[in-house]
C-alpha cells in the first residue's frame, strides 16, 4: 500500500465517519462515527507527514513538517468560530457535523 492510497482511505473513512455522525438520531450512532472519524485522522496524521517528508527536497523538510502543524491549528481555531455560529442554532450541530465533510 503506497502513501497516496493511505491517504485516500483515510479520506474516504473520515466522510464516512462524519456521514454516520451527521445522520444520528441517538448517542451510540454519534459515538460510533466519532470513533470512525477519530480512527481516519490518526491514520492521516501519521501517513501525511511521511509522504511529505518522502516527497519534499531535504532543504524544505522541515519547514513544510511546520506549515502542515500550523495548518492543522489555524483548521482547529476556524472549527471553533464555525462552531460558535452555528451550535445555538436549530439542528445547528447537525450542519457543524457536515461542514466537516468539506476538507475530506
Amino acid at each position: 500500500w503506497g502513501r497516496k492510497k493511505s491517504i485516500m482511505f483515510g479520506s474516504g473513512v473520515f466522510v464516512i465517519g462524519s456521514i454516520i455522525q451527521l445522520t444520528c438520531n441517538g448517542n451510540a450512532q454519534l459515538f460510533v462515527g466519532r470513533f470512525v472519524s477519530g480512527m481516519a485522522i490518526g491514520l492521516l496524521s501519521a501517513v501525511i507527514v511521511l509522504y511529505q517528508s518522502e516527497m519534499a527536497p531535504a532543504s524544505m523538510r522541515g519547514a513544510l513538517s511546520t506549515l502542515y502543524q500550523l495548518g492543522i491549528t489555524f483548521g482547529i481555531l476556524l472549527a471553533a468560530f464555525i462552531d460558535q455560529m452555528l451550535v445555538d442554532r436549530q439542528e445547528g450541530w447537525r450542519v457543524v457535523m457536515g461542514v466537516i465533510c468539506l476538507p475530506a
